[in-house]
């Protein structure tokens, strides 16, 4: 049931007010070292912003056939197709800015304004928002979102002058957003610069440090659930983490899914992680790490790899923060298996060559971790306000409750 707007708003169909359509995905043959630059999916960060660098490129006379595509500033892109039906939708970007000639893979659904009486930026806050988040979820078919049916999507219009008014108030917060993720960028960054002050390029193991095997320094290495696990989900229960909640030394609790207690300690105990274990990903973003806090202790994973090491020998921290170094990560995704889908294999994860550095390093490591955490979570719970304001707003401005 539609919500009642305010007089002088509407609802309408997206496709009345947009044009919507694929990128297109050149075939290896097709891509260069240089010439016309291509988007693809990872060169863009989670909260869509660029992240300043393309490395696929093609001809002139792919551009030529092709350039009805390009990307035009006001585009919205959406993540129109992924390996696991989780994943699509769950990226959007606004385009600004941007060179006329550079031409966005399939992966990617273009949402571009048709009409003056739609603002670009109102559009992309709209398709951004929780509300329709929800709707756009519902809408993928398999592992796919389709234009033919993002047309069909109803959305609230108002006059193109509240429209801007509304668009002003979030822009705002919009500003905050990006300042607080490029401030969260440059922690990050300072972890691994600690990282590779102390320890060196673990690559090259420039300390000349022994090399072990991951499955030598560890007690456990396995998978998690990997049949059916949408089969075993509840509406409550235990806490099962994917892919989707994984990030570089940082858990995303924001997208759960649960199964029961009783499988979780019978059928699908094998898979249960610890307090301190890594969980790595297989599946989307291979290689990206975390540690698994205290107060996830007992839960499950699905289609990550756990690895439990042996404190003995190489720390937590020290291993997941290797696993995450840039070129550990180039070195893990040169070794992904599969054309389709891209996985991280059990089998490579086992055989990874770590550097050990003597204990009393790694536990001087684990101190500058801890201070660097503190500030991180002072950081996530500013990021926290600032996404909750966002929403609140969004919401109230979409369905006319403030004024404007």
């Amino acid at each position: 049931m539609k919500r009642e707007l305010p007089r002088g708003w509407e609802w309408k169909k997206l496709g009345n007010y947009c044009k919507i359509f694929n990128g297109k995905t050149p075939s290896k043959d097709e891509q260069r070292t240089d010439g016309h630059p291509v988007l693809k999916i990872k060169d863009m960060d989670e909260n869509g912003y660029f992240l300043g660098k393309f490395d696929s490129f093609v001809d002139d006379v792919f551009y030529e056939k092709n350039k009805v595509k390009c990307l035009k500033n006001g585009d919205t892109l959406i993540l129109n197709a992924a390996h696991t039906s989780e994943y699509v939708g769950s990226k959007k970007c606004f385009i600004s800015d941007f060179q006329e000639n550079v031409i966005p893979t399939g992966e990617w659904l273009i949402v571009r304004s048709s009409s003056e009486s739609l603002d670009n930026h109102y559009k992309h806050f709209l398709l951004s928002s929780s509300l329709f988040k929800l709707k756009i979820k519902k809408m993928v078919k398999g592992i796919h979102l389709y234009p033919k049916d993002m047309k069909l999507l109803d959305f609230p219009i108002p006059p193109l002058g509240a429209q801007r008014k509304i668009v002003a108030i979030l822009g705002k917060v919009e500003t905050t957003k990006k300042i607080r993720a490029q401030t969260d960028k440059l922690t990050n960054q300072l972890l691994q610069n600690v990282f590779l002050e102390m320890f060196g390029d673990p690559i090259k193991n420039e300390k000349n440090w022994s090399l072990l095997k991951l499955i030598n320094v560890s007690k456990l290495v396995t998978v998690g659930i990997v049949v059916k696990p949408a089969s075993y989900y509840v509406s409550e229960g235990v806490p099962a983490l994917r892919g989707t909640n994984i990030r570089k030394n940082e858990l995303k609790l924001d997208d759960l899914v649960y199964i029961s207690e009783e499988n979780n300690k019978a059928k699908l105990s094998k898979s249960i992680i610890r307090e301190r274990d890594i969980l790595i990903v297989r599946t989307g973003y291979p290689g990206t790490a975390c540690i698994v806090p205290k107060e996830l202790d007992g839960a499950n994973c699905i289609d990550l790899i756990i690895v439990r090491p042996d404190e003995n020998i190489i720390r937590s921290e020290y291993l997941c923060n290797f696993i995450n170094y840039e070129r550990v990560l180039k070195k893990i995704l040169s070794s992904q298996t599969g054309s389709a889908q891209k996985h991280f294999n059990i089998g490579v994860a086992k055989k990874l060559m770590i550097p050990i550095p003597p204990i009393e390093i790694q536990n001087r490591f684990i101190s500058i971790v801890k201070n660097i955490e503190t500030m991180r979570r002072n950081q996530m719970q500013s990021k926290q306000q600032i996404v909750d304001c966002f929403n609140v707003l969004m919401q109230k401005a979409f369905t006319g409750e403030f004024v404007v």
